[in-house]
């Protein structure tokens, strides 16, 4: 290493990598199952769809747990489950979102009793499949009467992994 003035060190040890590689998961076939293409305001929306670990290392995840209720008032943020880099969650978004934030409502990939914990972190390990349901309760009226609402796959602060899965209109009775 060199700084700016001049001054010189030099520094050597043996490094050992492990557990390294990259993430890799998908949503199963891209598909994804809608409790209803008709909720009324005040009712809840239900999807179900499967992720599979298809990397050679563990994904990392936080909550919250699939099975978790939203309203449409709430987000990841409001329950107290911060955006961090390089978790990856299941997201909610819909036509008309306008929080500034794409998918606010995000779900972990498998309940922790089905994770591996390693160091405190949950991990869907390599070759794992799991279930994600998750519900979202519409208490505000939405900007249309049949907004689309679709699903993704976030690898958070890298990218979107899978984006707008299994879009589907959704009327809203109000």
């Amino acid at each position: 290493a060199e700084d700016e003035v001049g001054n010189r060190d030099v520094a050597t040890g043996q490094l050992t990598i492990v557990n390294g590689g990259v993430p890799q998961a998908e949503i199963v076939n891209r598909a994804a199952e809608w409790s209803s293409s008709v909720v009324p305001l005040g009712g809840t929306l239900t999807f179900t769809c499967t992720v599979r670990n298809i990397g050679n290392v563990g994904i990392r995840t936080k909550g919250p747990e699939p099975g978790a209720e939203y309203s449409t008032s709430e987000n990841f943020n409001s329950k107290e489950f911060y955006e961090e880099p390089g978790i990856f969650r299941i997201g909610l978004d819909y036509e008309g979102n306008s929080s500034g934030r794409v998918y606010p409502f995000r779900w972990q990939l498998g309940s922790s009793d089905e994770l591996t914990v390693i160091e405190g972190e949950r991990y869907l390990m390599p070759g794992q499949t799991t279930m994600v349901t998750g519900h979202l309760k519409i208490i505000d009226e939405p900007v249309m009467v049949m907004p689309y609402y679709w699903l993704g796959l976030i690898h958070e602060q890298v990218q979107i992994v899978e984006d707008r899965v299994e879009p589907a209109p959704i009327s809203i009775g109000f």
